[in-house]
């Protein structure tokens, strides 16, 4: 059984100070469990304009330019909040439609919503939403057992203009309660939140990520009992690696290869080696045994290190060099 499907009742992580998937350096709220659950914790909004009261005056005047985003209330916050100000071409997509749209695509695969595993981070007011449908196990690579990695179709939105929405599909690694995303996002669909701007299908990003899982699997399989000669890692981190997400990467790369936990790094840094630097130990990296000894191994040390960015950019551009960073270990 996976760790999703054991927590039958969704939960909530206040305060959780968390510079993470949203991209934004916010507290995020993370509610994990049943789709059915989550619904309810996803909030709405309302557009208003925008005025000040004049002094003096019963009337206010309106800005013509901007109009504002309202959070309305939601459990037991029963206050509107102000979460963003936006122009008066600003194509609004709240939430519970994205949501909305992405559960009809997972339940045209004849899924029940009740069955639906799903994860869901706000921001501390809601205005940016990731969102994470969880496909049925029989999609999973290595079935069963907490290290399954799980395929999921990604939602990200916002509703005060900060990013576009977007959706893809990835691969999530159950680590003891640690997501990793792995492979290759085969369709990564985006949209300006502008002008006359149409919420797209999310089944096309859905139907293209199952197509393409098959693939995946067989490539993850490969790289499992794929070894990696030790000649080769030392110049694949001094090179490949340094070059693309530079000296900090590779250093902590070798070192949770060779210790399986993540490094401090000194600070300033000194030497143009990577795996020459003196490091102290961090926190252990969940699902990586040392020493690293399969292109799979190295795969997970790479989607840690992507999914350790606090920019979810970042995130994502990281993780989709992963497969071309994998190409040149194993050249």
């Amino acid at each position: 059984m996976s760790l999703l499907k054991e927590h039958t009742m969704s939960y909530f992580i206040s305060d959780r100070a968390r510079a993470g998937a949203t991209g934004q350096n916010d507290d995020l709220q993370l509610f994990r469990g049943r789709a059915a659950e989550i619904r309810g914790h996803i909030p709405d909004f309302e557009r208003s304009t925008l005025g000040l009261l004049q002094q003096g005056k019963d009337s206010t005047r309106l800005n013509e330019k901007f109009d504002v985003i309202i959070r309305r209330p939601i459990g037991d916050d029963l206050d509107f909040v102000p979460v963003g100000l936006v122009s008066k071409y600003y194509s609004l997509f709240p939430h519970r439609l994205v949501a909305e749209e992405a559960l009809a695509a997972v339940k045209a695969l004849g899924i029940a919503e009740k069955e639906i595993d799903a994860e869901l981070e706000l921001t501390r007011y809601g205005e940016s939403m990731k969102l994470s449908l969880f496909m049925p196990a029989c999609h999973d690579f290595d079935h069963g057992g907490q290290n399954a990695t799980r395929l999921r179709l990604i939602c990200w939105n916002s509703v005060d203009g900060s990013s576009r929405f977007r959706a893809l599909m990835g691969w999530y690694r159950l680590v003891c309660s640690n997501g990793l995303i792995v492979g290759v996002t085969r369709l990564d669909l985006k949209l300006r939140h502008s002008g006359d701007a149409r919420f797209p299908g999310i089944r096309r990003v859905l139907a293209r990520g199952l197509d393409y899982s098959l693939r995946d699997r067989k490539q993850f399989e490969q790289w499992k009992r794929t070894a990696i000669r030790p000649e080769r890692w030392t110049p694949w981190i001094e090179g490949p690696l340094k070059k693309k997400w530079g000296i900090k990467a590779a250093a902590r790369a070798n070192y949770i290869a060779r210790s399986g936990h993540d490094a401090i790094l000194p600070v300033p840094i000194r030497g143009p080696r990577a795996t020459g630097l003196p490091l102290e130990q961090g926190k252990p990296v969940p699902g990586c045994y040392p020493p690293a000894q399969t292109a799979y191994d190295a795969c997970q040390i790479l989607a840690w290190l992507a999914s350790e960015r606090k920019d979810f950019n970042d995130q994502l551009t990281w993780q989709s060099q992963i497969p071309g960073l994998m190409h040149k270990l194993l050249e």
